[in-house]
């Protein structure tokens, strides 16, 4: 297929699908229909983020007059798949402030850079500012203003946590021990009525109060990326609240949800951060 003759000058780290459904758009038909008519096999824009095909890229390459690193460079495509956990291609509960405001000013709604996607992301990589806001919902939160220190406490402890998507086995280790907060275990009998399994983030009131706000809670058999942004701050707030507390962690091993190494790598994670409830 020729290339099309028009083609949107892409966003700095602008999310491949992104660039195709703005794209489709000053055509006036879908992103699917886009994908279609170039000529590969994907129609759906999601997956393209994930992991494209040799014969998807060559296709898009040729249409939108670039070549194919360049379209790689803009999806997630040979990421390790513990890292992998901390991506989120469909939620994206991470937005930079200042881009979104831009993007809307000239009718760019629709912009999703690459970088909003990863979920210890602090810095935006487009503007260079930092990213400390969630998409959230007033009606999630007892009090806004517990929310926005919600949203500055996580964001610290992002930073620390960032690094740790570099190496597969740090980000691995972060990802079972997210999963271990969220899995249900025995109610332990001092003074609950609740008598059913309940994640050890009920510990949390922030988090007791999310969920009985019915707004999507930590899943357990779902990666840490996709959880709504409610459940995602209140879980790293937790994190940073008993990281330094041995006898939560000898009973997460106990549980056999954690490996036995696991804390030791998290309390050199947050070493930088200050803590609270760290052991004296």
């Amino acid at each position: 297929m020729r290339p099309l003759p028009v083609v949107p000058l892409p966003q700095t780290d602008e999310l491949l699908s992104s660039w195709l459904h703005r794209v489709a758009a000053y055509y006036l038909t879908s992103t699917e229909h886009l994908l279609a008519h170039i000529g590969g096999r994907e129609v759906d824009p999601r997956s393209l983020d994930d992991d494209p095909g040799p014969e998807d890229l060559r296709a898009i390459a040729g249409a939108l007059h670039t070549d194919i690193p360049t379209l790689l460079a803009r999806t997630f495509a040979g990421t390790a798949a513990p890292v992998r956990a901390f991506v989120a291609l469909g939620g994206r509960p991470r937005v930079c402030q200042w881009c979104t405001e831009y993007f809307w000013s000239k009718g760019m709604r629709t912009v999703f850079l690459r970088e909003w996607c990863v979920a210890f992301a602090t810095v935006c990589r487009r503007c260079d500012e930092p990213m400390n806001r969630w998409n959230l919902r007033r009606s999630n939160w007892p009090d806004w203003s517990e929310a926005e220190w919600a949203q500055q406490r996580a964001f610290e402890l992002c930073v620390a946590l960032q690094p740790s998507l570099l190496h597969a086995e740090h980000a691995a280790t972060v990802g079972r021990i997210m999963t271990a907060l969220a899995t249900p275990v025995p109610v332990p009998p001092r003074g609950r009525r609740v008598k059913q399994d309940r994640p050890a983030l009920y510990q949390s009131s922030m988090y007791r109060y999310v969920a009985r706000r019915r707004a999507d809670v930590a899943d357990h058999t779902r990666p840490f990326a996709s959880w709504r942004a409610e459940a995602q701050l209140v879980t790293l707030c937790f994190l940073g609240d008993i990281a330094y507390n041995r006898s939560f962690w000898e009973e997460m091993i106990e549980y056999d949800l954690i490996e036995t190494d696991d804390p030791d790598l998290l309390q050199a994670l947050l070493a930088p951060v200050d803590t609270d409830w760290r052991a004296q």
